[in-house]
């Protein structure tokens, strides 16, 4: 049952098969995003990104895999005062998920369809996120894919790099050996178990009750 876990979570996710996602960009900015972080190609300062995307300087926080946006919801309608930028890799997912944030009249949640990896280490500026909010990643079980797991040491130090001061990295997970390799690469990556600094309530979702009977194994990291 565990080998088609990862491939239930995907087809789950999409109301329709992913489609590739197109890039528009001249052909310099091509080049130098190659070499170059994208928030000081275009961008004249740290919070532009964030006032350009959300109209404001209001606190960020970044969900990486939404899924269907429970969590996303209940966090956006809890903090009005935060603005809640998810990445997403499923199209589908993604179009599902602004479907309800439009529906709802949310004003500071904004949904991209993306490789969060990408995303977070060529986009997100440096010591502009407030917490990063991974639940649930694709456990890719065999032993042969976990090198696609979302979580390694690159990821972990842009998570580092992009968290202001006091900021927080808050991961859950159904089973123990991801959150083992989740916490391994975060602290390689510079980051440190707070038992003090505690993530949201959220939601238990519909994936949730299913798989993780067995109990939810759950952390936030910090920069050490």
């Amino acid at each position: 049952m565990g080998s088609n876990r990862g491939a239930n979570r995907r087809e789950a996710a999409a109301g329709r098969p992913d489609a590739p996602a197109r890039q528009i960009l001249p052909r310099q900015a091509k080049r130098d995003l190659r070499t170059t972080p994208a928030w000081t190609t275009f961008l004249p300062s740290v919070s532009a990104l964030w006032s350009f995307v959300f109209g404001n300087d209001r606190p960020v926080e970044i969900e990486i895999g939404p899924g269907r946006g429970d969590v996303l919801m209940t966090f956006a309608a809890a903090r009005p005062e935060v603005n809640f930028f998810a990445i997403e890799h499923v199209r589908g997912a993604v179009e599902y998920v602004q479907a309800r944030v439009a529906h709802a009249g949310f004003e500071n949640v904004r949904v991209l369809a993306a490789d969060a990896r990408c995303v977070v280490t060529r986009i997100v500026p440096p010591a502009s996120v407030a917490a990063y909010h991974v639940y649930f990643p694709d456990p890719w079980p065999k032993r042969r894919h976990r090198k696609r797991r979302l979580v390694d040491v690159a990821l972990a130090a842009a998570l580092r790099r992009t968290l202001v001061p006091g900021g927080a990295v808050h991961v859950a997970t159904d089973l123990r050996d991801l959150f083992e390799d989740i916490r391994a690469a975060l602290v390689a990556g510079g980051l440190q178990p707070s038992p003090t600094q505690a993530a949201p309530a959220r939601p238990v979702t519909r994936f949730e009750r299913k798989y993780a009977a067995a109990g939810t194994h759950a952390g936030s990291f910090v920069a050490g």
